[in-house]
């Protein structure tokens, strides 16, 4: 995960099985909105 290997895996495989690009830009949003929220409450509640 420090080298960011794991976020390209990610992209690639999104846009390797869905085609169209609105399903490709929720998949992405909602990655990022969780990726986000995660980060958020590990910062600032401590959530592991």
């Amino acid at each position: 995960m420090a080298t960011g290997y794991d976020h390209i895996l990610f992209l690639l495989g999104v846009i390797f099985f869905l085609y169209r690009m609105k399903p490709i830009a929720l998949c992405m949003t909602l990655f990022a909105v969780g990726h986000s929220t995660t980060m958020f409450l590990g910062v600032y509640f401590n959530v592991g």
